[in-house]
């Protein structure tokens, strides 16, 4: 028989059917997703990257370093503005959809947006990339704290 705070615990958690676990809080089971979603596109995006720009785009290794320097500018920019929405306006919730459907979205924008601009133009290919990754990746990172909520 176990005593002490052990016993309470175990109490509280068997004896109290409004416990919030995992099995009767859908909201789980959708931050869960939503994690799944955005590590899993951001671990596949990057380190693939840097290859894809080479050999598929022919881009040289600093035009590449312009790439990955824009996606760190914008990402850099995005975080105070993105903060300052979440924290103030109270638009957590509505910030975590708009990443998602982004986060849908992304091989559409590099098949036909953010290739075809870096064909053409490296900076507009850049500038145009580092504002969509960027902000798609600052803005996952700012929706992650409402999984608590």
């Amino acid at each position: 028989m176990t005593t002490g705070r052990a016993s309470a615990l175990f109490e509280e958690y068997t004896m109290n059917p409004t416990v919030c676990t995992h099995k009767n809080n859908p909201n789980f089971w959708i931050f869960g997703l939503f994690f799944f979603l955005y590590f899993f596109i951001m671990a596949t995006c990057f380190p693939f990257l840097p290859i894809w720009l080479s050999d598929v785009i022919g881009l040289n290794k600093t035009e590449t370093g312009i790439v990955f320097s824009s996606l760190s500018l914008f990402a850099i920019c995005f975080q105070p503005i993105l903060g300052v929405i979440s924290d103030k306006l109270g638009l957590k919730k509505h910030l975590m959809w708009i990443v998602t459907l982004l986060l849908v979205l992304i091989a559409p924008f590099f098949l036909y947006v953010f290739a075809p601009l870096l064909k053409t133009n490296i900076w507009l290919g850049a500038l145009s990339g580092g504002a969509y990754i960027g902000f798609v990746f600052s803005a996952g990172a700012g929706a992650k704290p409402i999984s608590n909520a």
